[in-house]
């Protein structure tokens, strides 16, 4: 189920259609958009702040409550489990996910800049065009799972959505309604 921020019931949608882009942005280079999938009933959006406490001696200093708390940005955490996936895309996402190389990291991947090189666009197609979710920046932090039940399979992976690099044009947006239609960078 995912929460549209302007209504004020949820809004239950039955099929999620998602789409990714990889690499998510490139300098200005246009990137097409591939199916990811369509995802089971257990879709989850999750807007994640952080906050600095800031005490003073006016609250009892360390020891007491914050005098102020101030805004650091914030993170969005997708849960999905897809029903029916493209291989192809799964690759993709293998390719820049922990153990993506099945056991065998390379010396030359440790210290590596993440967000500038191994970032995914993720594009949520909602049946509410006005509620699609497109977001710019997402590395696979948690490892990815398939289920192998005896009647059906579905696969469980995790997006964690930034703000893109500072170079990028999107640098401020961690999400917003482009349904893919447009491919801006």
């Amino acid at each position: 189920m995912v929460y549209s921020p302007t209504c004020q019931e949820p809004i239950a949608y039955g099929l999620l259609d998602l789409k990714i882009a990889v690499p998510a942005f490139e300098g200005t280079e246009m990137q097409d958009l591939i199916d990811l999938g369509s995802t089971v009933d257990s879709t989850d959006v999750q807007n994640r702040p952080f906050f600095h406490d800031i005490h003073t001696d006016r609250n009892g200093g360390h020891q007491g409550p914050p005098n102020e708390v101030q805004y650091l940005g914030h993170i969005v955490n997708i849960n999905l489990e897809l029903a029916t996936w493209n291989p192809v895309a799964i690759e993709h996402l293998r390719k820049r996910a922990v153990n993506a190389t099945q056991g065998k990291v390379l010396q030359s991947e440790i210290g590596e800049m993440m967000l500038k090189e191994k970032s995914i666009r993720l594009l949520m197609d909602t049946p509410d065009p006005a509620d699609t979710r497109n977001f710019w920046c997402c590395l696979v932090r948690e490892p990815m799972n398939i289920g192998m039940g005896t009647k059906w399979s579905s696969y469980r992976l995790s997006f964690t959505a930034y703000r893109p690099p500072c170079y990028h044009q999107k640098a401020d947006i961690i999400e917003d309604t482009n349904n893919g239609v447009q491919n801006d960078p």
